[in-house]
Order: C-alpha cells, then structure tokens, then sequence
C-alpha cells in the first residue's frame, strides 16, 4: 500500500476535524430534543456512523465524550 501524501493527510485531518463538530452539534440536538430515542432513530444512527468513522482513523472520540447516554429499549 502506498503512503498517503500530504495532501491526503491533511484532507483526511480536515474531515476528521469537521466530523468531530458535526458529532458535537448531533449530541447537542439529541440533548434539546428531550425526549426518549431508540437505537434505530435517525440521530442515533448518524452519531454511531459519525463516531465509526472518527474511531477508523485514530480518533479516539465518542458520544460519552459529551455527556451522552443513550436510551435503552
């Protein structure tokens, strides 16, 4: 496998950095919404993938990070 440029690698940080905001603004939403959501609820799923793709590339950032807990069915 090549090594990625550093075009790459600073393309790759910025989407990084972007998804670590939009994991931010998604918990904050989910907190305003005060009410009970499942698992499969749009917000809990894009916040899952989001935190996927920051843990995929080094990130070792979750929801948890931001006070979040998710409601059990």
């Amino acid at each position: 496998m090549a090594e990625k440029s550093d075009f790459e690698k600073g393309y790759l940080e910025g989407q990084l950095d972007s998804a670590e905001s939009e994991l931010y603004m998604l918990c904050r939403i989910k907190e305003q919404l005060g009410k009970e959501l499942n698992e499969d609820d749009a917000i809990i799923v894009r916040i899952r993938e989001t935190e996927d793709f920051l843990r995929k590339n080094g990130r070792d950032v979750d929801a948890s990070d931001y006070d979040i807990v998710y409601d059990e069915d």
